[in-house]
Order: C-alpha cells, then sequence, then structure tokens
C-alpha cells in the first residue's frame, strides 16, 4: 500500500487512496482518519474505536465481513462525519457494520454538539445505534441534515432522546430521503423514528421508492411503540411537519 495525504490510523501509519482494511489491521484503540481529500475504502471484519471524516472530505466506504465501530469516550461518534463531510456507503457493500456511538453522540453523523454531515446509504447491512444524538444523523443538539438511504438494510436507533434518523436530542431533521432498501428507524424515549428529536422537529424528508424497487419503512415512535410500514412500488411521499412535539405530524399519500 503506498502513502497518501489525507488517510490514515492514529498509530501514524498511512495508507494509499484504495484500501482494504481486515481485523489483522486494527485494534479497538484505532481509528481510520479521512483527514481531506476523496478515498475509498473497504473495512472487512474489523473491530474499531471510531472512523471519522474531516470537514471538507469525502468516504466512500464498502462493507465486508462483519465489523463493529464503537468510541469508548463520551462524545465521540463510532463513525463520524460532521458538517461539511460526506461519508457515502456503497451499492457494493455485502458485509454489516455495527455503529455505536458513545454518549451525547450519533451511531453515524455528528458528535457532541456538532450537526451531521451529508451522509448516503447504498448496500450492504448497517445498525447505527446513537444515545442522545440520532442514529443516524445529529449529535446532542445536533441536526440531521441531507442524509439519503437508496439501498441495503438499515437500522437506526436512538436509545435516548434523538430521532432514530435526523435530529439528535433538541435537534432537528432536514433533508432526508429515502428511495429504496428496508429502513427500521426508531426512538426508545423522546424523539421521532425519521425527523427530529426530542423538542426538534421534520423539514422535507421524503419517501420515494424508485419504480418496481420494493422499499420497507418501519418507524417507532416512543410514546405508544406503535409502527408504521410503508411497502410500495412506486412513489410514496412523506412530510413531517415542524413541531415541537417530541414525535411531530406526519402526512403520507401515495397514488
Amino acid at each position: 500500500l503506498t502513502e497518501a495525504d489525507g488517510v490514515k490510523y492514529v498509530n501514524g501509519t498511512a495508507y494509499g487512496d484504495t484500501i482494504e482494511i481486515t481485523d489483522s489491521d486494527t485494534t479497538e484503540a484505532n481509528v481510520l482518519l479521512i483527514e481531506s481529500g476523496e478515498h475509498n475504502v473497504t473495512i472487512d471484519s474489523v473491530t474499531a474505536k471510531q472512523i471519522s471524516v474531516a470537514d471538507g472530505a469525502k468516504l466512500n466506504l464498502t462493507l465486508a465481513g462483519e465489523s463493529t465501530i464503537k468510541p469508548n469516550t463520551t462524545g465521540l461518534a463510532a463513525i463520524h462525519v460532521p458538517e461539511g463531510a460526506e461519508l457515502v456507503i456503497t451499492e457494493n457493500s455485502t458485509g454489516y457494520v455495527n455503529a455505536t456511538g458513545a454518549d451525547y453522540s450519533a451511531g453515524i453523523g455528528g458528535a457532541g454538539t456538532e450537526n451531521s454531515g451529508k451522509i448516503t446509504i447504498c448496500g450492504g447491512t448497517v445498525d447505527a445505534i446513537g444515545y442522545d444524538g440520532a442514529g443516524i444523523g445529529g449529535g446532542y443538539y445536533g441536526n440531521g441534515e441531507n442524509i439519503t438511504i437508496s439501498g441495503g438494510t438499515v437500522t437506526a436507533v436512538c436509545a435516548t432522546s434523538g430521532a432514530g434518523i435526523g435530529g439528535g436530542s433538541f435537534g432537528n431533521g432536514i433533508n432526508i430521503t429515502i428511495s429504496g432498501g428496508t429502513v427500521e428507524a426508531k426512538c426508545v424515549e423522546n424523539g421521532a423514528g425519521i425527523g427530529g428529536g426530542n423538542n426538534g422537529y421534520g423539514e422535507n424528508i421524503f419517501v420515494s421508492p424508485q419504480k418496481n424497487c420494493a422499499t420497507e419503512i418501519v418507524m417507532i415512535t416512543p410514546s405508544k411503540k406503535d409502527r408504521l410500514k410503508i411497502s410500495h412500488t412506486f412513489f410514496v411521499f412523506v412530510m413531517v411537519v415542524p413541531t415541537l412535539s417530541p414525535i411531530g405530524v406526519m402526512a403520507i399519500s401515495a397514488p
């Protein structure tokens, strides 16, 4: 592997632009940092502390095998994608990742009080868990913005008061699109399945599966634990009206 600026482990080892990381390369102490530029990375059965994409950088991440990303320090997201950064989990992904954030952070997205960057999931199997941050989206008080799921199997959970997909606790969910795959989004306490966290709101949220592409969406609200399933092969539109309620108001229409 050749050295390249922008991709490295915190242990100082630099890697090339297109790399494959296996379990033999990592320990729980390791963090993969994408400091600048755009890079293609494959993780295969990895256990690591964090994957972090810096403001202005882009990571195209391909999943192989079964990987676990879990920080052990309060305020760290498992797969850190702050505002200005971009993550794509590629359609070539055949593996699984569990991304569990620390307290006050998202599983995938913002750490601490950060807004999320741009997050796109096209394939693979993803479990993302946040604590006062969203499963996928903003950290504590952070917004989850510009999140797209077009494929794969995604389970996004906030174990406390953020949204499954969207804002962390006191954060908003803005510009969220689901156009394919199987998605389960839920909050254990006070937040929307998809939208705003506790005292946050949802805005510009669309579920619009491509023609002939079956999509199942499951959203579990915290108060009644009732679930809403949407299974269509044609256009489905979902709009969440801005509100300060924990759950929000959702209008669903389909032709």
